[in-house]
């Protein structure tokens, strides 16, 4: 029972020194993780043959909820090197998701081998290649 006082009494004065509370304050990481996962995803599967205008739209949703979760204070994002690594994660993650998506536009891969080697040409071609 002291252990627990003790880790809620550190918190709170960790919370008094950096102004920042820690559930909202790792909302906006975690929804540019959502954000761009979604986005992978979407257009991994949707993007061939779809409107231009989606992808515009993605772009500028995205910058800004990346954007805010870099520049506003979190918890988690509490470095610029920790910072760097997000963007980053986030940028390969995108290309990774959206080729791994990719595969299954129209229809199932008929089998693993033929799932690597779309994915692989997903990845170097992008969705429609």
């Amino acid at each position: 029972m002291d252990q627990a006082r003790n880790d809620m009494r550190t918190t709170e004065a960790a919370d008094m020194r950096t102004g920042v509370k820690p559930v909202a304050s790792n909302v906006l990481p975690w929804s540019a993780v959502a954000v761009v996962l979604f986005g992978a995803i979407w257009f991994g599967l949707m993007s061939c043959g779809g409107y231009a205008w989606h992808k515009t739209m993605f772009y500028g949703v995205a910058f800004a909820v990346v954007g805010a979760a870099l520049l506003l204070p979190s918890n988690s994002l509490n470095s610029l090197r920790r910072k760097a690594v997000f963007f980053c994660a986030l940028v390969c993650g995108y290309y990774v998701v959206e080729a791994a998506a990719a595969p299954f536009y129209l229809s199932l891969p008929g089998s693993a081998t033929e799932y690597f080697g779309l994915f692989r040409i997903s990845l170097e071609r992008g969705p429609c290649g």
